[in-house]
């Protein structure tokens, strides 16, 4: 198989398409499915002067073009060209002079804006001499894209933010975070989502607003990085958690999930000071070793201290509403568990377990009030929720 790279301006590339030299629907392409938000990105992209991926041609037996990858750009500039598209001048970044264009079709175009979009110029990759499998392989792998994950998607924009979550991650990492220590590793970015978030919600200082992935885009695509405020509160945290798992942590026993770890992190960002890393992973460990006897799971009784399972035994006696606590969490850490009441609904079963487990600590105000409110309720869920009503949890960090 052999190929040539020309350059081609899009005034030519649009009159060769008009006169059929480019067909755009091959037998194997898959139809002109982009929507019309994604066709007026590509059209800011051009009116921005940023670079467009290359068209892959394949030259026929009588020398016009077939599109084997590209067609989606293609239809969005005839499209556009053809006056059958709008500027859309909100698109992120925000671009004052594209601002100005917004609504317009490309014949409502200044004069130079036109003309320097019809001189925007595309490389073309036209393959020549070649097989019919050499052609349906090469579309296969052109068009075997991976869908990425947020994080993936966030790490290209490059930028103080990108920065300050890297510099977390480093740390993160280099001082023991990985899947013996917490039960998952930094594969697709885990750890940089995590992290990026755990500093939003630190800025944003409460956990009833809920984080959508575009609100992180946003801020790494923004001027405006994390304040060094939130970023030394957040190395510290950070620290202080993978210190505490590294302590209790030799049997790798410990799973944590995307969901329990941002948990966690905002466990440790209120008792960094209440208690010392040592205590910190004593109860995490407890709290997790606990909570997997209602995962079906068993746990290996010969790596654990039969005093372990002696004081869950006097705690599930103690406290009949334990086990419905930790199904719960269970439960809150699966399904829906990037929701505001999920978020809010662990960390008030985690901090209720840790008062069951800290008889010697001053105040147990909160766990006073569930006992009451479940002795009232009998309904765990139902007692959970006016908690959070009553105390209005996450208000503030």
């Amino acid at each position: 198989m052999k190929y040539r790279i020309t350059e081609l301006e899009i005034e030519s590339i649009y009159r060769r398409i008009v006169d059929n030299e480019i067909d755009l629907q091959p037998d194997f392409q898959r139809g002109e499915v982009w929507s019309a938000q994604r066709k007026r990105k590509l059209i800011d992209t051009i009116l921005r002067e940023w670079q467009v991926p290359p068209i892959h041609l394949v030259q026929s037996k009588d020398y016009s073009d077939e599109v084997l990858d590209g067609q989606q750009r293609l239809v969005s500039i005839r499209e556009f060209m053809d006056n059958k598209l709008k500027v859309d001048g909100g698109i992120k970044p925000f671009d004052k002079n594209i601002s100005e264009l917004n609504g317009f079709r490309y014949k409502d175009l200044p004069e130079e804006v036109k003309r320097r979009f019809k001189k925007y110029t595309i490389r073309l990759v036209r393959i020549e001499e070649y097989s019919a499998e050499e052609a349906a392989e090469l579309f296969y792998r052109l068009n075997q894209q991976a869908t990425l994950t947020s994080a993936e998607q966030r790490n290209a924009f490059f930028g103080e933010t990108r920065s300050q979550v890297k510099k977390l991650v480093r740390i993160f990492e280099n001082n023991g975070a990985n899947r013996d220590t917490i039960g998952f590793s930094n594969s697709r970015m885990a750890y940089d989502d995590i992290i990026a978030k755990f500093c939003y919600t630190l800025e944003i200082g409460t956990l009833k607003k809920k984080i959508n992935s575009s609100d992180i885009s946003d801020k790494y695509r923004g001027e405006e990085a994390f304040s060094n405020e939130v970023y030394e509160r957040s190395k510290e945290i950070l620290l202080y958690f993978i210190d505490s798992m590294q302590y209790v942590n030799n049997e790798k026993l410990i799973c944590l999930n995307k969901a329990t770890l941002y948990s966690w992190l905002i466990f440790a960002n209120r008792m960094i000071h209440k208690c010392s890393y040592k205590e910190l992973g004593d109860y995490i460990y407890r709290f997790e070793i606990y909570r997997e006897r209602y995962k079906q799971k068993e746990v290996t009784i010969n790596l654990l201290n039969k005093s372990f399972f002696d004081t869950f035994n006097e705690l599930e006696k103690k406290y009949s509403c334990l086990d419905n606590l930790l199904i719960l969490f269970n439960q809150k850490s699966s399904l829906g568990s990037t929701e505001v009441t999920s978020i809010i609904i662990r960390d008030i079963i985690i901090n209720l377990v840790y008062e069951m487990c800290n008889n010697h600590i001053g105040s147990q105000k909160l766990l006073s009030r569930f006992e009451k409110l479940y002795e009232e309720t009998n309904n765990v869920n139902k007692s959970i929720d006016l908690i959070a009503e009553e105390y209005n949890w996450g208000e503030i960090l």
